[in-house]
């Protein structure tokens, strides 16, 4: 599963160096900027979902470059809570602020939060597509292209997100164990169970005239069974 990028913005490398630790093992992937002009580089080089920023050195010359041009969520670390409200005045905020001495574990729950929260509202106005699939992620709707059928309704929430993700990276192969971490609530759910909730989705999509679209890949998992997503199929 890939790790969501996070860019630390923190002048004095103890604190970084602490910090950086503690997200990394919470399994974010951190880079480290120890100045502005650093941090605004490799904003671009890397394009993290979300900054971690100290407002003193001097981090809202920093904010300022990226809310002109950028939405990507931003944490700012203060020692002073006036400072906020100076921010606030001069038009320029982050979406959350803490106050040093902060607790690592409130960081990161903080981080975990607004990427959830982003993840969220980014996705409400996704629609996905391919070739035979339309899915509208805000409304849960699912169209078959050939017949034109809403299909939405025949589908477990585990068979929604399976053709989800399918439909998202169509030419990618998916082993099983991908499909349980992403799909499927982990507890104690086995390899077979994800071949048993595919051929019910496989079965679900013939008989609405979407028959052989998913693939299954001989001794690792399954893709779906077209090379090509078609971002304006829709209007095609």
């Amino acid at each position: 599963m890939n790790k969501q990028r996070i860019l630390l913005v923190e002048d004095d490398d103890e604190i970084a160096a602490v910090l950086k630790a503690y997200l990394e093992k919470a399994q974010f992937c951190v880079e480290h900027a120890e100045n502005g002009v650093i941090a605004l580089d490799r904003f671009r080089m890397t394009q993290p979902q979300l900054v971690i920023l100290d407002v003193r050195m001097p981090g809202w010359q920093v904010l300022t470059a990226l809310r002109q041009s950028e939405n990507t969520p931003i944490i700012m670390l203060t020692d002073d809570d006036d400072y906020i409200d100076k921010l606030s005045s001069l038009g320029t905020s982050a979406n959350e602020h803490i106050v040093k001495p902060f607790n690592l574990a409130e960081v990161v729950v903080r981080t975990e939060a607004i990427l959830r929260r982003t993840t969220h509202d980014n996705e409400q106005h996704v629609i996905l597509s391919s070739r035979s699939i339309e899915i509208n992620l805000a409304r849960h709707r699912v169209r078959i292209r050939p017949t034109n059928l809403e299909i939405a309704q025949w589908l477990t929430m585990t068979e929604f997100r399976l053709l989800t993700q399918f439909v998202r990276e169509p030419e990618r192969v998916y082993s099983r164990d991908e499909l349980i971490e992403t799909c499927m609530l982990k507890g104690n759910t086995l390899p077979r169970t994800v071949d048993s909730h595919v051929s019910k989705l496989r079965r679900k999509l013939e008989e609405a005239g979407a028959a052989n679209l998913l693939k299954s890949v001989r001794g690792f998992g399954y893709r779906l069974g077209e090379k090509k997503w078609l971002k304006d199929s829709a209007n095609n």
